[in-house]
């Protein structure tokens, strides 16, 4: 059967072309429906729609990258962070950076951290916040 396949779509490449569907996928890979709620995807509010920011708990303290060290070079990195209602990260996009080096060394700083979540009155909810981490040498 492949082999007729191909060779009905060497003959029909001189025509209007072959495509072949892929075959479909056990139901195991396929990716799981929302049951309730507790499974829906959770909204981050804007820093300008929440009373308290996210905040971070502790100081940051990303790793410097090696290469960059040596070399001298010194960088800030801005990301936008994902803040669920209980503190946790939920995901870090770099918005600004120099070199992957920084880049990746923030985001790794970031992931893990602590933070305070952001407040709408008086209820901890998921929000978006801006992190700058600075990359400097110490002299």
């Amino acid at each position: 059967m492949a082999l007729l396949v191909r060779s009905l779509c060497l003959v029909l490449l001189l025509g209007a072309g072959c495509a072949v569907a892929p075959p479909p996928q056990p139901a195991s890979l396929a990716a799981p429906e929302p049951d309730g709620p507790e499974d829906a995807t959770p909204t981050f509010l804007g820093e300008d729609e929440v009373d308290v920011p996210a905040a971070l708990r502790g100081p940051l303290d990303p790793i410097y990258p090696e290469a960059e060290m040596r070399s001298g070079r010194e960088s800030d990195v801005v990301a936008r962070v994902a803040v669920r209602a209980d503190g946790a990260v939920a995901g870090v996009r770099i918005t600004e950076s120099e070199s992957a080096a920084f880049a990746e060394a923030a985001e790794q700083a970031i992931r893990g951290a602590d933070f305070a979540p952001a407040r709408k009155g008086r209820e901890p909810v998921g929000s978006l916040v801006t992190l700058r981490v600075r990359f400097r040498i110490e002299r």
